[in-house]
């Protein structure tokens, strides 16, 4: 799969289930410091923007009223290469013609625009008929070249659309079934991954609201699956994150989606079963409301719709994710059984990024907030003893090696998307 956050999971396969945890101490040293100008909201992505073997960093950023922008940064010197208004935050990065160098696509009004990686000139475009919600870019034929997903939301044709790499041709358009509800229709969080092993990517995406969908390269339904209820007390269904596959013994292929009201909710990849179902942070949020005199049906309503759970990041047969009660979970994939929860100074959103710390092969992960960054003992919860790291919160962190030295490289956007600086983590 290939998509815009991809490239910055890539460590996962260095995170073995037999490793040993990470105990010694880790120096953070800052290799260079980028000043954007603006603020907002920013995420980012990594690849060959030029094809020299090493990769540029993607920075996109999104103010409501500020708008967007798109930044290539290069990932040696931190200098910006160039910079491009968006209008929408959704985006993706992939050698969508096979040249050896990465494009990036992002929105404009009501298309898609595909820039060259190396300069940020418009390559191509199409138009969108309607908001783009959401993009993803997957090998949907597992012939080596990559598909553009564009899913339309709210107030559009709510409508799945496959777009050819090369030519921004439309491959297939599925609607979405027409819902009146009280979350939005359509579709949303729409991500690409190999679902049935043979080697293409399908599509997980989520259809007004609640119901997962699993569409094959043709834009067939490979199949549905509702998640739960979608009432506006009891949304234990509504989808709050990304799908995100996982692998275990045996073959077995499952989907952990996140949900509102703290459900995480695992799914067979071959079948859409769902398999397992379990609520998380509702202790927190049971104490934060017994602190209040509210009134019953008041204190209902809060508590069945708090604790969306966050994006999920997958390490072996662990799901790691955060929750709007302030802790990060880990939970045991086959059963759901809670491994450990750690006590974040804000809210995790985003996946956790695996990395080396101390020795190679040692688990490790790195979680953010708005207030903080977290190096973490992936087997327990704890925190990894450092020196020198960023005084304070993300939106965004990558991790890779972008300056070509063979160590292990940090890359951390500013929780504001106003600055994003380098470290080194020995």
């Amino acid at each position: 799969m290939v998509t815009g956050t991809a490239v910055a999971f890539g460590l996962c396969a260095l995170l073995g289930a037999g490793s040993a945890p990470a105990s010694s101490d880790v120096e953070w040293s800052a290799n260079w410091r980028c000043d954007l100008e603006g603020r907002g909201a920013a995420c980012g992505a990594s690849a060959d923007l030029d094809g020299d073997g090493l990769p540029e960093i993607v920075v996109v950023r999104y103010h409501r009223e500020e708008g967007g922008a798109v930044f290539a940064i290069d990932g040696r010197t931190g200098r910006v290469r160039w910079r491009r208004v968006i209008d929408r935050p959704p985006y993706g990065v992939a050698d969508l013609n096979q040249d050896g160098t990465a494009e990036v696509v992002v929105v404009r009004g009501h298309e898609l625009a595909v820039l060259a990686g190396s300069d940020g000139a418009p390559v191509a475009a199409a138009g969108t008929r309607g908001i783009a919600g959401a993009l993803a870019v997957g090998d949907l034929g597992g012939d080596g070249r990559p598909e553009i997903l564009c899913a339309s939301g709210i107030d559009a044709d709510d409508s799945l659309v496959a777009l050819s790499g090369s030519g921004l041709d439309v491959l297939w358009d599925r609607r979405a079934t027409v819902e009146n509800g009280p979350f939005e229709s359509g579709l949303s969080h729409v991500v690409c991954a190999d679902v049935d092993g043979d080697g293409g990517d399908e599509v997980l995406a989520a259809e007004n609201g609640n119901r997962l969908v699993c569409v094959g390269p043709n834009g067939a339904e490979i199949w549905g699956t509702t998640l739960g209820e979608k009432s506006r007390l009891r949304p234990h269904g509504v989808v709050s994150s990304d799908p995100c596959v996982f692998h275990l013994g045996g073959g077995f292929r499952g989907v952990a989606v996140g949900c509102f009201a703290g459900a995480l909710v695992v799914c067979d990849a071959e079948t859409g079963e769902i398999v397992g179902r379990t609520l998380h942070g509702s202790e927190a949020h049971e104490r934060h409301i017994g602190r209040r005199r509210l009134p019953s049906f008041i204190a209902r309503a809060l508590r069945e719709t708090g604790e969306p759970v966050s994006n999920i990041c997958a390490l072996g047969d662990t799901l790691v994710f955060g929750c709007s009660d302030g802790r990060l979970y880990a939970v045991r994939a086959a059963d759901q059984s809670v491994l450990w929860s750690f006590d974040c100074e804000g809210t995790v959103y985003e996946r956790c990024v695996p990395v080396e710390a101390s020795a190679p092969g040692v688990r490790a992960i790195l979680a953010w907030d708005e207030r903080r960054v977290y190096l973490l003992d992936a087997a327990t919860g704890r925190e990894v003893p450092s020196s020198g790291k960023p005084g304070s919160g993300a939106s965004a962190i990558l991790a890779g090696d972008f300056d070509g030295d063979g160590g292990q490289d940090v890359i951390v956007v500013g929780a504001l998307g106003r600055t994003v600086t380098a470290w080194s983590l020995r």
